[in-house]
């Protein structure tokens, strides 16, 4: 009996596994308003399925954005974690998001079609929970100022987003223009303006190895 609901809770991650790369990859290259028959054909399952472990489209690629964003941050992880300085930390990670769509071009796409789906209260958190944890930290560094927390959360997160889908639209808008959206959301967290530019346009550090199928 152990052994069978081991291999039912495998089996259900291996389908649902399988369904959000379906839906990133149908995403990617069709857009949101791909159907589910598409997604499912993509996935090698039958419609129904997706309706067994999603509560509806939106639902599915809700998790999918979740995703791409974790696997992005696990990504920049080692650079970022080197980082004492919470501001540095956080204008580094952020300079490195906005360049997604150089970096990661489908996780970039995935991010920017479905951020509208991921802001219910079921897939939230886990978006803007490392922005606002990485904010809390500089708050208690006295780096940050302390007010309004979630709303510069959400101004921030935007702000990016918004970035990324210009990029993905205009691939020749120059990442500086990027940089100095950052520069802005540093400055939005009581950040010194001249600090918050010399922050966000200095040198990056050497980008992870992206890795390839």
């Amino acid at each position: 009996m152990v052994q069978e609901r081991r291999s039912r809770a495998q089996r259900k991650a291996e389908i649902e596994e399988s369904l959000i790369l379906a839906a990133r990859q149908s995403v990617y290259n069709e857009g949101p308003d791909v159907s589910v028959h598409d997604i499912a054909r993509e996935a090698g399952v039958a419609v129904g399925t997706i309706y067994n472990h999603y509560e509806s489209k939106a639902d599915l690629f809700a998790a999918a954005g979740v995703r791409s964003f974790a696997e992005f941050s696990t990504w920049i992880e080692p650079v970022v974690s080197k980082i004492d300085d919470p501001v540095l930390r956080l204008a580094t990670f952020g300079r490195f998001m906005i360049r997604m769509p150089d970096s990661h071009i489908e996780h970039s796409h995935v991010l920017w079609h479905t951020q509208r789906f991921v802001w219910g209260p079921k897939y939230r958190p886990s978006e803007e929970g490392e922005l606002e944890r990485d904010i809390r930290a500089g708050i208690a560094a006295g780096r940050f100022d302390a007010t309004l927390v979630e709303a510069k959360s959400i101004t921030i997160l935007g702000a990016i987003l918004h970035f990324i889908g210009l990029r993905i639209l205009n691939p020749k808008l120059p990442i500086t223009r990027g940089d100095d959206v950052v520069e802005i959301a540093m400055t939005i967290l009581g950040v010194p303006s001249k600090e918050a530019h010399t922050l966000c346009h200095g040198r990056l550090p050497r980008r992870p190895k992206v890795a390839t199928d």
